[in-house]
């Protein structure tokens, strides 16, 4: 079950043609395919599709580009975002195997839709962590859990000033029993800063374990009052709550 918020930004439609010779592929892959994509007008014309099979750690730099994945994976998969960026991903786990992915978005303007299936016996951790200050940040992560005996955790975290919408949803089907899942998002919002957090859970296997949750703080006068009170200068406030939220 594959849900349409009725929200889809038209970034997320990749279409690949493939084409030959050498491509924009970034490196790090042992295996992949990949292609060219048409985008659609008024978006960034040159895209990168790619296929892979790994089973290592991974970073990936992403800079004002369009970047779809097909992953069967383990290990740990970390992408930074800087600029304008529109990545979507649908990622098999590996059995009996632990997948970690992480972003790191220090003020890009980014959409990042991720599809995740759970294999049999595997585990599955999601770390997206954002500052949204020149623009918006879209953030979609929806786990399915297919069978039985794996787990996930998806957690993001976000600083926001201008707008931000974070969709986390984890979806337990008949067939994964023993299974467990949990979807986290906080947010810290300053000025006039809008966020939309939906942590959602669709449960059709009662043999399962699950938990959601979405907390925010508002930067209210009263709140920097307060961290004042405890030390923190006025034009530290900022400073400190993104060493929090994007800090190790």
């Amino acid at each position: 079950m594959i849900i349409n918020y009725g929200v889809d930004h038209e970034s997320f439609h990749i279409k690949p043609k493939v084409l030959k010779g050498n491509l924009p592929v970034p490196n790090g892959f042992e295996k992949f395919t990949s292609a060219m994509s048409e985008f659609p007008k008024n978006f960034l014309n040159v895209q990168a599709l790619i296929t892979s099979d790994f089973s290592k750690s991974l970073k990936l730099d992403l800079k004002d580009s369009v970047v779809g994945m097909k992953l069967q994976a383990s290990g740990k998969l970390h992408t930074e975002l800087v600029g304008v960026n529109y990545l979507q991903r649908v990622i098999m786990t590996k059995p009996n195997e632990h997948l970690k992915i992480s972003y790191r978005s220090k003020d890009s303007i980014s959409y990042v839709k991720d599809l995740i299936y759970l294999s049999e016996g595997s585990s599955f951790s999601y770390d997206g962590r954002f500052k949204s200050k020149s623009g918006e940040f879209v953030n979609f992560v929806h786990v399915v859990h297919k069978k039985p005996n794996a787990t996930s955790k998806v957690t993001v975290k976000g600083l926001v000033f201008n707008q931000a919408t974070v969709l986390t949803t984890g979806e337990l089907l008949l067939g994964s029993k023993g299974s467990d899942t949990s979807v986290n998002s906080f947010a810290v919002v300053f000025g006039d800063g809008k966020i939309n957090a939906v942590p959602e859970l669709l449960i059709s296997d009662p043999n399962t374990t699950s938990f959601h949750s979405f907390k925010k703080i508002y930067l209210t006068p009263e709140q920097t009052f307060f961290l004042e009170s405890r030390g923190i200068k006025q034009n530290n406030i900022e400073k400190f709550y993104e060493r929090f939220i994007l800090g190790d």
